[in-house]
């Protein structure tokens, strides 16, 4: 597996934030991960002009390894109620990490997929980007 890396990808006209996740994660790789994610978001918003909760956020976790329990616990603090984000879909390739996804979150703003196509057209339905 590869190293454990990230890509955090803003779209502020589209008011989406598109993350990739690969390798094995650690602590370490999440807290540079928390890190990453806070700066594009807080630009997106104080700089882009996106207001809390207009924010999509896509989660390709298709190359990212099986997580420590640690680290999936720290993950999944990381989507709380006050998150800007109005709907989060996650997308997981196998059962393993479909399971693991299932226990990061448990809010109804996130949905868990197989393929992207699926998940870009759920975040973007009308009712997800109404203000």
């Amino acid at each position: 597996m590869a190293d454990p890396l990230f890509l955090i990808e803003p779209d502020s006209a589209r008011k989406l934030l598109r993350i990739t996740q690969t390798g094995n994660w650690t602590m370490e790789t999440v807290q540079r991960y928390a890190a990453a994610l806070a700066d594009a978001v807080r630009h997106m918003m104080l700089v882009d002009g996106v207001k809390h909760g207009e924010l999509i956020t896509l989660i390709d976790m298709t190359s990212k390894g099986v997580l420590p329990r640690e680290v999936a616990d720290a993950l999944g603090r990381m989507v709380r109620p006050d998150s800007p984000s109005r709907r989060i879909a996650f997308v997981t390739k196998g059962a393993l990490h479909r399971l693991q996804a299932r226990r990061l979150v448990s809010d109804p703003r996130v949905r868990i997929f197989d393929r992207q196509e699926d998940a870009m057209a759920w975040l973007m339905e009308q009712d997800a980007i109404a203000a």
